[in-house]
């Protein structure tokens, strides 16, 4: 068993917190756009959604259920089960009314928030599904995994509307583009592409500073910037126009399994095997912030105050004005 393998055991801890809506007594809260959508090696795509006013997100566990959390009074507002397999990766549409998501047996199916039924059972892919991702306009679904092939689904047609070849291992992450006109795909073949999605076409291969497996890609919130968490102990930055690689960012002692932009980005969190979480001044490389925490994902709050990351068995929230802990969710703990 790996090491990975062991940190996570057998509980995953599938948080869906990006920018999306919660259902709440059949209505929607309002969205914002998805920053990231990240995955951790060997086992599960995690992807984050916070809805508008940053108090509500929704957890997803490899038993099949989805619990809605209202942080604020840490308080479980629903449970319901979505599948009776183990999770692989789960992603909400931008509105919150569409939830996608894969499965270790291969399973790729699409459920619907109001009614809480299934929508769609997409066939398709060869072994297990490890990554999906919703376009911005959510007309697109891609997932990607075992069989290293990229599919891309209608979602009103809930048809396959194309394929993507090139990666020679596991596809692990996938990230589209605020403009919904790229596609980013990570790899344990240790590259990074870029798609187009609409014409079907591979733009461009990264070039990398290290050859290592990727674990968690993620696009700036103006579209011009890519980072990637790797086995490199670092966090490769390339700019998307240039096509070149950015110097990157160094300060962790272990793998890097997850990576987020703020808001605004001028800032990135990254999380690490090496029990940090790290705060990155994107303007001049520096660290600005270290949380002792083994979490497997990041995710900032819609103003960019707040940052979240789950572990096995527990959430924290950080109040990153303050610089402290906020917030724990389950077990409690004196760390």
């Amino acid at each position: 068993m790996s090491k990975n393998e062991k940190l996570w055991g057998s509980l995953i801890l599938l948080i869906l917190i990006g920018f999306c809506s919660c259902w709440i007594g059949g209505a929607f809260l309002s969205t914002f756009p998805r920053v990231s959508c990240l995955n951790i090696e060997g086992n599960h795509a995690l992807s984050v959604n916070f809805e508008a006013s940053g108090q509500i997100i929704a957890l997803g566990r490899a038993d099949g259920t989805v619990r809605l959390w209202d942080m604020t009074a840490d308080h479980e507002m629903d449970t319901f089960r979505v599948c009776r397999g183990r999770i692989e990766c789960m992603a909400f549409s931008l509105d919150g009314r569409t939830l996608a998501f894969g499965t270790r047996d291969g399973e790729l199916k699409i459920w619907g928030m109001e009614t809480k039924k299934e929508l769609a059972d997409l066939r398709g892919h060869k072994g297990r599904v490890v990554t999906v991702a919703f376009s911005s306009d959510g007309k697109t679904l891609a997932s990607g995994g075992d069989d290293h092939t990229i599919m891309l689904w209608d979602v009103s047609t809930h048809m396959q509307s194309g394929s993507l070849h090139g990666h020679a291992s596991t596809v692990t992450s996938l990230a589209f583009s605020p403009d919904g006109r790229t596609l980013l795909s990570g790899s344990y073949d240790e590259t990074i592409k870029l798609w187009d999605p609409i014409g079907r076409l591979h733009r461009l291969t990264l070039p990398r500073h290290t050859n290592s497996a990727v674990y968690g890609i993620a696009f700036s919130p103006d579209g011009k910037t890519i980072a990637c968490g790797n086995q490199s102990q670092t966090v490769e930055l390339w700019s998307v126009e240039a096509g070149k690689k950015l110097p990157p960012l160094v300060g962790h002692e272990h793998n890097v399994i997850a990576v987020a932009f703020a808001p605004d980005g001028k800032k990135l969190a990254s999380a690490s095997v090496d029990g940090t979480v790290k705060l990155w001044d994107l303007r001049n490389g520096d660290i600005t912030a270290t949380f002792k925490w083994e979490g497997n994902l990041v995710a900032f709050s819609p103003d960019g105050k707040r940052l979240v990351s789950p572990s096995l068995e527990r959430t924290k929230l950080w109040d990153l004005e303050m610089g402290r802990e906020s917030l724990i969710f389950g077990k409690k703990s004196s760390d």
